[in-house]
């Protein structure tokens, strides 16, 4: 019996692994205990995460997939990451406003 590894990266990029097709997914995960959660919940975890990660550079590429998003569930997930990135920024720019704008 011969048994396959996939190493898994750590820290794995997320605009790159969010870019990433439902092809690509599979042949990259399916032998992972990352294939449970399918490609749906893939996606829905990165936009969480990108949401979590509070750097605005997401703002664009979540946008973007957002129009063209058919799931609810992973377009309700984007939604709720570009909100929190929203406000992320504001809380950002305010807190530069306060601070006479020293960062």
């Amino acid at each position: 019996m011969t048994s396959k590894t996939t190493v898994i990266e750590e820290f794995p990029d997320l605009e790159e692994s969010f870019r990433m097709t439902a092809e690509e997914f599979k042949q990259k995960y399916r032998h992972t205990p990352v294939w449970r959660v399918k490609f749906r919940g893939f996606r829905r975890n990165l936009a969480i995460a990108m949401g979590n990660s509070r750097q605005k550079e997401f703002v664009p590429i979540l946008e973007q997939s957002l129009d063209d998003e058919t799931d609810k569930i992973v377009a309700d997930s984007i939604r709720w990451a570009l909100e929190e990135l929203k406000v992320s920024v504001s809380r950002q720019s305010n807190a530069n406003i306060a601070d006479g704008g020293v960062r």
